[in-house]
This record gives structure tokens, sequence and C-alpha cells, in this order.
């Protein structure tokens, strides 16, 4: 059996229901599914600093390992330890290092460049924000020097990464769970899974969705995120749109009632790189995506005939899903679906990273 290693500069979370901590779960199950003995190399710092002694114990006896990756955090590699102490500045890398040089390519997931954003400052102060991209370029700088490959959710993220010669990036967007199920055939009824909020604008599609009686719309936001903005929303749940709160197996029965999942929101400069991981939910569910125009997720819809796209406007979303209404489409969709989705799951990821570090 090949063996890989497996870094994550946290512990991880098997327990996790956001995308940053679902992710490296999803990956690690997926590298074991296709096939290889993972080494994993994981926690806060003292657990790390274990685990990595006793791997380069292993590859100094000789122990074949053909490839290690990484997921990063959504907080600079060094600083991963709870309350941010004590820092770690060089411990992962030097691992990197280690196995580069023992000719164990090394890939790392940039998960976002979110820090870069003027958002960052005004979330976190002018003083903080000053330090905490130090460090989120102490980690570029290291990357820059120490892997093979930098995988990012979408190559249109590399236009803003900084430091690392774009030669490195390759793409690796989230994968899709492999659960699709037959579109029921009552009735038009879109899913959304998401934020709201500045970041998560759905005001246009409510305001179309409230004047088609036809059209079911339900939308799954954690609670503390709807109290939040409930006053900007409020005004527009008809009694075609189900506001639940929601998540993991709860869900399921929802996207078996639902045959559209919903990404139409708001476009904006993030959602051109951003990929959402809940696109591929949809998919790895049989759901066909109604997404915004001028979002990378309208693009990779657009680009494999996945579902639909359409401009931030009441007009066109309404005229847009008056024509879905008829569900005319479900069945050639069906099977489409069917087929994207066997091409993006997380094995399928698994594979082209090993495919990208062993070819090296």
């Amino acid at each position: 059996m090949p063996k890989m290693i497996y870094h994550v500069p946290y512990p991880l979370n098997f327990q996790a229901t956001a995308g940053s901590g679902i992710r490296p779960v999803k990956m690690f199950q997926a590298f074991e599914a296709i096939g290889y003995e993972v080494l994993l190399v994981s926690g806060y710092g003292k657990e790390r600093r274990a685990a990595i002694k006793e791997a380069k114990r292993r590859i100094r006896a000789g122990e074949k390992f053909d490839f290690l990756y990484s997921e990063s955090a959504t907080i600079a590699t060094p600083l991963t330890d709870p309350k941010h102490l004590p820092p770690h500045f060089l411990l992962d890398f030097n691992f990197f290092r280690f196995c580069e040089a023992n000719n164990i390519h090394t890939g790392v997931f940039y998960r976002d460049i979110y820090w870069l954003f003027p958002i960052y400052k005004q979330l976190t102060g002018t003083l903080v924000s000053f330090a905490m991209r130090r460090v989120f370029r102490w980690d570029l700088w290291n990357y820059r020097t120490t892997l093979t490959k930098l995988f990012l959710p979408s190559l249109e993220m590399g236009n803003y990464i900084p430091i690392v010669e774009r030669e490195k990036f390759s793409a690796l967007p989230p994968g899709a769970p492999a659960s699709p199920a037959p579109l029921h055939r009552d009735q038009l009824s879109l899913l959304y899974v998401g934020g709201l909020g500045s970041h998560y604008r759905l005001h246009r599609l409510l305001e179309a969705v409230i004047q088609l009686p036809q059209v079911k719309l339900t939308i799954c936001t954690p609670k503390n995120v709807w109290d939040a903005c409930k006053d900007e929303y409020e005004h527009l749940l008809g009694n075609n749109v189900e506001l639940i709160h929601l998540h993991g197996e709860e869900l399921e029965p929802h996207f078996k009632q639902a045959n559209v999942g919903c990404i139409a929101v708001e476009s904006d400069e993030y959602w051109r790189f951003a990929v959402p991981i809940k696109l591929f939910d949809y998919l790895g569910h049989g759901l066909p995506v109604f997404a915004t125009a001028d979002t990378w997720a309208g693009k990779f819809v657009s680009q494999n005939e996945c579902g639909w796209t359409v401009e931030y406007d009441v007009e066109a979303i309404k005229t847009q899903l008056e024509s879905l209404s008829s569900l005319s489409w479900v069945e050639d969709m069906e099977a489409h679906i069917k087929t994207v989705s066997a091409e993006n799951t997380w094995e399928e990821r698994a594979r082209e990273v090993a495919r990208q570090l062993k070819a090296q």
C-alpha cells in the first residue's frame, strides 16, 4: 500500500460543520479511500512536534512516502495554538524542507486571502491587521522556499497572492459528496445553504421569489447569523420561503426535497475567485445550481452546464425562475449532474494531488 504524509497545523475535527473544518477531514478521508496509508501529523504545537519527530525518524530509517499534503489554517501557520501562543515560526516549515530534501514533494492547500482585503482591517483594527498581515506574509515567504505546489480553491485567487511564483499554483476546489438523489418533480424548490450579511446578500433573490408563488425557497443559515441580519430580511419572507437553522445530517431531508441548489448572491470582487463548498455539496446531492453570473461559481456552472446563471437583478432572476418552474429540464439535467458530480468528488481531488506531487 502506498504511503503519504497528511499535515494540518491544528487538531482535525471530525465533527466540523463549517467549510474550513469540513474540508481537511474530507481530504484526509479521501486519501484513505483511494488506497493510501496516511501518516497524520496534526494537533497544536506540542503534538505536532512529537509527530514530526516520529515522521523524521521513519523517513531516516528508509520508509518511503509518495508525498506530503497539508491543509492550512484560517490563521497564519505559526499562530494556530490556542490564544496563538506560543508561536511556532519554523516548526512546520522546517519539516517541509526536510521532506523536500528527502525527495518527498510537498503541497499545501492555501485556504483564503481575506487578510489582504480592506474588510480585514475593519474587522480586526489597525494594529492587529498590521501585525497579522506580516505573519501571513511570513507564511507565503516560507511556502515560496519549501513547497513544490501551492494548491488554491481557484487559480483566480492566485492573482491576489504576493511573493509565491505562479508556477507553484494549482487549482484544487472543494469536492462533492457521492450521494446524488432523484430530483422531485412536484414544484420548483430552491435550497440556499450559507451565510447572510454583507458578503452573502440575497435581497434580489428574495424579492423575486416572493412574486412567484409557484416557487419555493428554503434558506438554511445559522441562528446567530439570522439574528444579526433579520431586520434586513424579515419583510422578504413570504409564504413560499422557509427559514431553517440546521447542519450536517439534519440537512439531508432538505437536500432531497429541493431540486435546485442556489448561490444567487450579489457579486463582488471576492466572489469572483471564492469557491463556495456548497456548490459542490449541491452537485453531490444531485442538484443543478442556480448561480449569479460574474462569480467563480457562475463561471463553473456555465462551463460545466450544470445549472443556470443569472444577473443579480430582480427581473432577471424572476424571468429565469418562471422558465424553470415548468420543470421540463429535470430529466436531462438529472443525468448530467450525476456525471459532473462524479468528476468532482473528494476522491478525485485526492487523486489530483497525488498526480501533481508524484509527477514532480
